[in-house]
């Protein structure tokens, strides 16, 4: 029944996550994001060797891959298909909790709605704070069947 809200939490850590969003803040945010796993890995338990693994695979999904322009392991990909694969990470990062077929479908998933979110951007029709709220949820809902 937790894990219904998986999405929700990671829409917002996702959110928490952003660059400069509290000026008051001495921590890093974008801790937020980059330790999205150990949340998810205590909704949705599956063992310490899953949640280990899905520790480190948010780590990497967020931090490596990141997403947008600036992303410097993607950097001599096109625009678009950085987004596409910065969501192919997130959402494959679910797979330690939900298995390599929802974990592939959900890296899908992930990918066309960060390649979508970046062109409803591009066109000023969706912006943050929503941009960040829906790529962390998106990235996530396949929790939602689970």
């Amino acid at each position: 029944m937790i894990h219904y809200f998986i999405p929700i939490i990671a829409a917002i850590l996702f959110r928490c996550g952003g660059t400069d969003q509290w000026p008051w803040c001495i921590l890093n945010q974008k801790l937020w994001r980059w330790l999205m796993g150990v949340v998810i890995g205590l909704m949705l338990w599956k063992g310490w060797f899953a949640y280990g693994i899905c520790i480190v695979a948010y780590l990497l999904a967020t931090n490596l891959f990141g997403y947008g322009e600036k992303t410097p392991i993607l950097k001599y990909l096109p625009k678009w298909a950085k987004f596409f694969m910065s969501g192919f990470m997130f959402g494959l990062a679910s797979m330690s909790l939900v298995g390599p077929i929802y974990g592939l479908i959900q890296a899908i998933v992930g990918g066309l709605s960060f390649y979508v979110l970046m062109l409803l951007d591009d066109a000023e029709i969706v912006k943050n704070p929503y941009q960040e709220l829906l790529r962390g949820g998106l990235g996530t809902i396949l929790f939602l069947f689970v």
